[in-house]
């Protein structure tokens, strides 16, 4: 098909330690697919499509899914960290061959904050399951708080902090990209 012939033909290209696969799959409040080019061309199974041709391209590169919303702890938060262990659950029972749980990590400094025990609980769920994480986009915003800058840094750098003390002391953490 044509997206595996695309998928192939990047992989090929480029050697590749780990790769997003597919990326922000799932509506964000949890109930079904996201809308999206991908499924209104391929339907659902485009997910499974995608994951069989990136192994068929390089079988040694990581593969992962990789989506944002899993490390706050409000009720939106709590169903889609749900659906996502869901929806791993239904690609590792087919037999796709995703690895790994790719975490956005959009963090705020002055805005929600993350929730440990749930994201802690979250990456031993994930772990469980056998795949990898890797931290895909790692950053902090600091809209909202006050003009003192070394007050926003210390707030930047006591939310990055509360959130790598939970990614780094997961044993199944692979990775940890910084973004913007």
């Amino acid at each position: 098909t044509i997206l595996t012939g695309h998928i192939q033909t990047l992989m090929r290209r480029y050697r590749m330690a780990s790769v997003d696969v597919v990326n922000e799959a799932i509506a964000p409040d949890g109930n079904g697919l996201r809308p999206s080019p991908w499924l209104t061309a391929f339907g659902p199974g485009y997910v499974d499509m995608a994951f069989f041709a990136a192994a068929e391209a390089d079988p040694r590169a990581l593969r992962v899914y990789n989506d944002w919303g899993c490390e706050q702890g409000a009720p939106v938060n709590d169903r889609f960290r749900a659906a996502t262990l869901k929806f791993l659950d239904g690609l590792l029972a087919r037999h796709v061959p995703v690895q790994a749980l790719g975490l956005q990590g959009h963090l705020a400094a002055f805005g929600p904050h993350i929730d440990q025990r749930k994201l802690r609980d979250f990456l031993g769920e994930v772990s469980a399951r056998g795949l990898a994480v890797l931290v895909s986009e790692l950053d902090v915003e600091d809209s909202g708080g006050p003009a003192d800058i070394a007050a926003r840094d210390r707030a930047v750098a006591d939310e990055a902090r509360r959130f790598l003390d939970v990614v780094l002391d997961c044993p199944a953490t692979r990775a940890v990209l910084t973004w913007g």
